[in-house]
């Protein structure tokens, strides 16, 4: 389902976006639209009549990008949840947290329409020993000049015109995730003022220096939960691949 982007401007007026929608095979047009690809190892689900926002932040302006709701496969209303749930049988359904696209237009079977589904919330499946997760967006915004995605968080009967309180950030970097270096400064921090024989097993400080190969054609960041004390308090809570369409790269 494709929904239109709204764009909020700031006091200084956000340049022109060219804007295309996706097309009926999940592809974007080779010279428009991005493919947003995010792995969260922890996102909240909804509670009852509340969803999420998906911006990026281009040209110094906010542009929304989709909207969404995370629910529970499983009801767990029984265990003090108060969650958006889908209500699937415990023995017959994986208990994860399922990634829906949302409108103001849905209705309840809309919510969990396996049709609307873009992904789930990281989960080890013990039984099969293999990681479920994963979300992927093809949208019909130019994401070539994103500085950064962040996520909001708003009532159903109020959906967001312009961004509300903010509960995620996601600062991009070409090719690197900017994110890298503040850990490794933080890491630094950390092993400095920590003697070897206090430090946990597998030691932290072996990771200094180490760093992920750059990606070609391809932004991305670390999702960090907000607000934050200071950057090395700051808590990630997954990462994110931004790919804008006219490099033709796929995942």
């Amino acid at each position: 389902m494709k929904h239109s982007a709204r764009v909020w401007r700031p006091l200084r007026a956000l340049a022109p976006l060219a804007l295309l929608g996706a097309s009926s095979s999940g592809c974007v047009d080779v010279f428009r639209g991005a493919i947003v690809q995010t792995n969260w190892t922890t996102l909240a689900s909804n509670a009852p009549d509340e969803h999420y926002a998906l911006w990026a932040t281009v040209n110094q302006g906010a542009v929304r990008l989709v909207q969404f709701k995370v629910v529970d496969a499983v009801d767990h209303t029984a265990e003090g949840r108060d969650h958006e749930t889908c209500g699937g049988d415990p023995l017959t359904t994986l208990d994860v947290q399922r990634v829906q696209a949302w409108a103001p237009d849905f209705d309840a079977a809309q919510v969990c329409d396996p049709q609307t589904r873009v992904g789930t919330i990281d989960k080890v499946d013990v039984q099969s020993a293999t990681l479920v997760g994963g979300a992927r967006w093809d949208v019909s915004v130019d994401l070539r000049d994103a500085e950064a995605l962040f996520l909001t968080r708003a009532q159903d009967a109020d959906p967001e015109e312009v961004p509300g309180a903010v509960v995620a950030r996601a600062p991009l970097g070409d090719e690197r995730d900017p994110y890298a270096e503040v850990r490794d400064g933080c890491l630094r921090d950390y092993c400095a003022a920590t003697p070897d024989d206090t430090r946990p097993t597998p030691d932290p400080c072996d990771a200094l220096g180490v760093r992920a190969p750059r990606r070609r054609g391809t932004l991305l960041g670390t999702w960090l939960a907000v607000p934050a004390a200071s950057a090395c308090a700051a808590r990630p809570l997954g990462e994110v691949a931004v790919v804008p369409a006219q490099d033709e790269t796929v995942f």
